[in-house]
């Protein structure tokens, strides 16, 4: 017999009880979210939520709303871990009377990395955003497309080609809830955003061992940005550079290389046995070291795309 996880269930109930409490809260100051990643997948895809693993409970939130949600968060006992605002995301860390800690990563964009936040627009999320009721009446994660190309997405600016064993499983399960129409129009928006090669290979992966229909991309597709990174043929310096150029003007590219570079100072706030002076300097040094030794390939050396075998 498969042993009960017993502590993963109360911890998820906890878990669980907890998110109530903040979502009912976010729907009384009528804020306008999507849940993603691991707490929407594992109560929406996963037989059971504890199944899914996860360390942090991501929410997306709308840009009008994003002081007010920060405000709220601390007045429910909140309290921020500072983060480099360049990210666009902050996280929330609040300890229960049972002493289970609970980490919300709020986002104000779907990914920090500029480039690949300019797919999605919260607009268009909320349209195709699908409900999540055992979170509550009003709580809604991403559409099963968009859940599906976002889960790449991540994968890509987070993992590079390591494919990420969890991300996988999320893949093979929102890719079995899909309608054949679903699926259809998953490749017609991979195709327009020139990931569809990307998408293409995830899914294989994601279905190895697993009788399963796949649609597979046209082996013609053009080469991207993307494509390019995911095959591991972009350095460290040009991620940077692609960085700067999605962002909206100069003001925001001298901020983000600003902070990127000579960060504020709560943002070493948890190391205080060093001068502030010499924090900022190791981390200068600790990149250059970094970036000069980085190859044009990824570390995890991945085969060209060209050989991957695709089914005609």
């Amino acid at each position: 017999m498969t042993p009960v996880p017993y502590l993963e269930i109360v911890q998820e109930l906890l878990g669980k009880k907890e998110l109530i409490r903040i979502f009912e809260n976010f729907n009384n100051k009528r804020i306008s979210f999507l849940v993603l990643k691991g707490a929407h997948y594992a109560y929406q895809i996963y037989h059971q939520p504890h199944l899914r693993p996860r360390c942090d409970t991501d929410i997306l939130v709308a840009d009008s709303d994003w002081l007010k949600t920060t405000k709220l968060l601390e007045n429910l006992g909140y309290t921020e871990r500072p983060q480099l605002n360049i990210f666009n995301e902050r996280l929330y860390v609040f300890t229960d009377s049972a002493g289970l800690e609970h980490n919300l990563d709020l986002h104000l964009k779907l990914s920090n990395r500029s480039y690949f936040s300019s797919f999605f627009d919260f607009q268009k999320l909320l349209v195709n955003r699908q409900r999540i009721p055992s979170l509550g009446k009003e709580v809604y994660g991403l559409g099963l497309i968009d859940s599906l190309l976002y889960s790449v997405v991540h994968d890509l600016a987070h993992h590079y080609q390591s494919d990420d064993p969890v991300t996988l499983s999320d893949i093979y399960l929102i890719w079995k809830r899909m309608s054949a129409e679903e699926k259809k129009n998953t490749f017609l928006t991979a195709r327009r955003l020139k990931i569809s090669k990307v998408v293409n290979h995830k899914l294989k992966k994601a279905h190895e061992g697993f009788p399963a229909e796949v649609f597979i991309s046209p082996p013609d597709e053009p080469d991207s940005f993307v494509v390019r990174r995911f095959a591991g043929k972009i350095n460290w310096w040009e991620m940077l550079f692609w960085d700067l150029c999605f962002l909206p003007g100069w003001t925001e590219r001298v901020q983000f290389l600003r902070e990127f570079i000579w960060p504020h100072s709560a943002y070493f706030k948890p190391l205080k046995k060093q001068t502030l002076f010499s924090l900022r300097l190791n981390r200068i040094i600790k990149a250059c070291i970094k970036s000069c030794l980085a190859s044009p390939r990824s570390r995890f050396n991945p085969k060209p795309l060209s050989s991957f075998k695709t089914n005609k």
